[in-house]
């Protein structure tokens, strides 16, 4: 379920525009999804003209969040883990909203009052929500939760049971882009043992793949235990099964994550490709530039040795 309530938007830093009108949409939680709060300027998040102001999970420490009742005004502070700075957020309800303000105020103090909590990456993006353990300052994911990739973009990259930090138990695998989906039931230790599932959905292409785990360990051969905990750790692991269990698996899983981007993505992966090459050929041509004009130097410092040898053994045999 999805909630949208109209405001006004103030940020309280240094920004280009530091005043929208706009929305604080609140979405709950899902099977795989936590509950999260949503700043943009448009309540249709596919509106061409839509800015996405702030995206966040919501936690019971993900903010600070002061209610101003007097004048219906909410401020949200967050902090930024990238250079350990406050960022605040204001939200002001119109003169005659207050119903509104108090069914948000209600909404968010509900969701807030959980035992999830939010971890951050160094970067400053959301590491990990749910379950966690705490002794002095170490925070360890114990229980249900869920793990991000280290982007902007909030991708899912696990979500099920941890156990001191570790895979354990039972969970959800999947890459990046949503599109590639591995079900582990026994995962110990942060190993998937015996069987799992393999959910394969582009756009041209759906598959569903029974996996065995000792099957694929000894296909990859990796035999210890340290290494293949470092592998599911990765953010390559799912692509690295899917690519084991299908017919040129990593061309042509590629090519299927190339086929399901937009347009206006797929021109950005080609432009950049272009990019690369451009500077690749500008290094080779400066380094063969280079190699020419040390050779033309080795050349003209052996011609002038040669002709100053040939200059004083002409004046010695005439003197």
């Amino acid at each position: 379920m999805t909630t949208s309530y109209i405001v006004k938007i103030f940020k309280d830093f240094e920004a280009p525009v530091n005043e929208f009108d706009g929305f604080v949409i609140i979405k709950q939680s899902d099977e795989f999804f936590g509950p999260t709060l949503n700043l943009q300027t448009k309540q249709n998040n596919n509106d061409i003209d839509n800015i996405k102001i702030l995206y966040r999970y919501i936690s019971k420490d993900f903010a600070q969040v002061e209610y101003r009742d007097s004048d219906r005004t909410v401020i949200l502070t967050f902090k930024n883990y990238y250079n350990s700075s406050n960022i605040s957020y204001k939200l002001v309800f119109d003169k005659n909203s207050t119903s509104s303000y108090n069914n948000f105020k209600k909404e968010l103090s509900t969701l807030i009052n959980t035992t999830n909590r939010t971890l951050y990456y160094n970067s400053g993006n959301e590491k990990y929500l749910g379950n966690i353990s705490s002794e002095d300052d170490n925070h360890v994911m114990n229980g249900s939760g869920t793990l991000y990739y280290n982007n902007s973009n909030h991708n899912v990259k696990y979500t099920g049971e941890f156990e001191d930090n570790m895979f354990d138990g039972a969970g959800r695998f999947q890459n990046k882009e949503g599109s590639i989906v591995l079900i582990a039931n026994n995962i110990s230790n942060g190993i998937p043992n015996t069987k799992g599932k393999l959910f394969i959905n582009f756009r041209e292409m759906n598959r569903t793949i029974e996996i065995n785990f000792l099957d694929f360990w000894t296909k990859i051969k990796i035999d210890s235990k340290n290494d293949r905990r470092h592998l599911v750790k990765s953010d390559n692991f799912v692509k690295i099964i899917a690519t084991h269990y299908l017919d040129n698996g990593k061309e042509y899983i590629e090519n299927m994550l190339f086929e399901d981007k937009s347009t206006e993505q797929q021109n950005m992966i080609i432009w950049k490709k272009l990019d690369d090459m451009k500077k690749e050929n500008k290094f080779n041509n400066e380094q063969t530039d280079k190699r020419h004009i040390e050779l033309i130097n080795t050349i003209a410092i052996i011609g002038f040795i040669t002709i100053t040898s040939l200059i004083f053994n002409l004046m010695l045999i005439f003197k």
